[in-house]
């Protein structure tokens, strides 16, 4: 304990400057903001905390870990999980190690987690769960370089003792486990790395020093794969530089500070929650780890942050209760909102065509194994093509208004944008979810997910008696109201961008079911192949 303690000294003693890599953000975390409640979480059914030193301490010790597996800098440890306290030190403790985290959704398939395995070359796989790990068993005899799989879960004195990697794996039948023909990644606990990192920094005590102070702001820091909407996944790779300019570039914009505690909700593995995890802990707030989507409620009201993001999908949930109640006292206002004027050192421009185009030092490296996909998405003077349509308004604001991908064109020629009219008909409060369609049709379509709870009270109230989610859709009082309802909300659209036809789906899309990304987009190929008889009855 004397030892740690004397190595926590050392490092939150250094001399406090600019951060220019995410290890130098988290021994700041220590050093700057050194609070007892940095990281919490649930545990059978009570709030429990983690200080910044224990944080500091449990990511040395697994970068210590990584080191004794034959872990070096460069290389790959991909992390399977939900977001948890584990993930955080997980990949924390790749950093320090120098070794490249590749996060993966763990609501992935496993052929799709097989190909991020496999295309990074990833020599470590964290895992939440043995159930987890055996959602992927099949998947994973696919991934010969994976050396190691760490599980998050297991209780140290659950596995068969770890040998070391020049000494073989040991029996995957021996932990109570699958077996791996031809293929026997070494199996240990988190518990068991810490372990083995802590007897490392006993024999080699200033190594994770070392390993911290080699981190340079070039280092490739992750490679984290794109949602494969329209393709093949695609490995972005970002380094220390990366991603510390954004998060201070951007995070500097607010005043947060030790008194703030933060709701976190969204997958690690997203990177949108990845940066924010790094600014939360940049500015020393108490961070929350939210129990799941469907207790985001409950845990608003046990924690009472005065910091929470989220993606659009889970701001409609919530603007959806507030349309309800400013309805029934009959104020209710459409959503205006910007990206806002671009942060310090961020340029943006729009091309010709409308596309947004950055250049600056948040820009990535390229796509991992991918130098035509690469040189693709740049222009000739160096700018980063986002795929993203928009423009700025009178005052510098920047509007996101489409997807350049998602530009559809009707049989008769004319094109239209999707997404601004989705955002129009999700003002409804009787709309949850909604996919236009059109390409290559006569005219646009919605197929539509009705928000049932407030479609059910308007039917009472209406005195229709509609037993099954099925009788809604079909029933025509209820395909009117609907109809009413987007008529009223698109009166300034072009007559070849009105929707003219519905239809209503009596489930609604998710992740499971394979029609949204893990980021909660849609899928429109897989919403068309998997309704084409609906989308085909509404253009007989």
């Amino acid at each position: 304990m004397v030892e740690i303690a004397e190595k926590l000294e050392m490092v939150v003693t250094r001399a406090d400057s600019e951060p220019a890599t995410l290890v130098d953000i988290y021994e700041g975390v220590a050093r700057n903001h050194p609070k007892p409640d940095t990281l919490n979480y649930k545990r059978d059914g009570a709030w429990q905390s983690m200080s910044a030193a224990e944080m500091l301490r449990h990511a040395r010790s697994i970068a210590l870990g990584l080191y004794s597996i034959g872990i070096r800098r460069g290389d790959r440890v991909a992390l399977l999980s939900e977001s948890r306290v584990d993930w955080v030190l997980a990949d924390q403790g790749c950093l320090f190690a120098g070794a490249v985290g590749v996060p993966i959704y763990p609501t992935l398939m496993p052929p799709q987690v097989a190909y991020i395995l496999k295309d990074s070359g990833a020599r470590v796989l964290f895992v939440s769960t043995a159930a987890k790990l055996a959602e992927i068993e099949i998947a994973l005899r696919e991934c010969g370089n994976v050396e190691s799989i760490v599980d998050f879960d297991a209780d140290a004195s659950g596995y068969a003792c770890f040998q070391h990697a020049s000494e073989g794996a040991y029996s995957a039948q021996q932990a109570g486990m699958p077996a791996y023909p031809g293929h026997k990644p070494n199996r240990l606990s988190l518990a068991q790395l810490e372990t083995r990192g802590q007897e490392l920094e006993r024999q080699l005590p200033e190594l994770a020093d070392e390993l911290a102070d080699a981190a340079k702001p070039g280092d490739l820091a992750t490679i984290i794969y794109t949602s494969g909407t329209t393709g093949e996944p695609k490995g972005v790779m970002l380094t220390h530089a990366n991603m510390v300019s954004n998060l201070l570039a951007s995070s500097n914009q607010f005043e947060f500070g030790d008194n703030d505690s933060a709701l976190s909700v969204l997958p690690l593995s997203h990177g949108f929650e990845r940066q924010a995890m790094n600014m939360y802990l940049h500015h020393g707030m108490s961070v929350y780890f939210g129990e799941s989507l469907d207790k985001i409620g409950v845990n608003l009201r046990e924690v009472h942050p005065t910091v929470f993001v989220g993606v659009p999908r889970i701001y409609e949930k919530i603007l959806a209760k507030a349309k309800e109640r400013a309805a029934a006292k009959g104020r209710v206002n459409g959503r205006v909102g910007t990206a806002g004027k671009p942060i310090a050192n961020v340029e943006v421009r729009i091309a010709p065509d409308g596309e947004i185009e950055t250049r600056g030092p948040h820009i990535m490296l390229g796509y991992w194994n991918k130098p035509a996909e690469t040189r693709a998405v740049f222009t000739d003077d160096g700018w980063f093509k986002t795929g993203d349509i928009g423009s700025f308004d009178a005052d510098g604001f920047l509007r996101v208004t489409d997807r350049k991908k998602e530009l559809f064109k009707t049989s008769g020629g004319k094109y239209f944008s999707p997404q601004p009219i989705e955002q129009l008909i999700k003002n409804s409060r009787f709309v949850n979810q909604v996919v236009v369609i059109g390409s290559e049709r006569r005219f646009p379509a919605a197929l539509i997910v009705p928000e049932w709870e407030q479609l059910e009270s308007y039917a009472k109230i209406k005195g229709l008696h509609l037993s099954t989610h099925e009788d809604f859709c079909r029933d025509p009082r209820i395909i009117n109201l609907f109809e009413r309802q987007i008529a009223g909300r698109t009166l300034d659209l072009a007559q070849f961008e009105k929707i003219k036809r519905i239809a209503l789906l009596n489930k609604e899309l998710t992740v499971e079911g394979g029609e949204l990304t893990p980021t909660l987009k849609v899928k429109r190929r897989v919403v068309n192949e998997k309704y084409r008889d609906v989308i085909d009855r509404i253009y007989q």
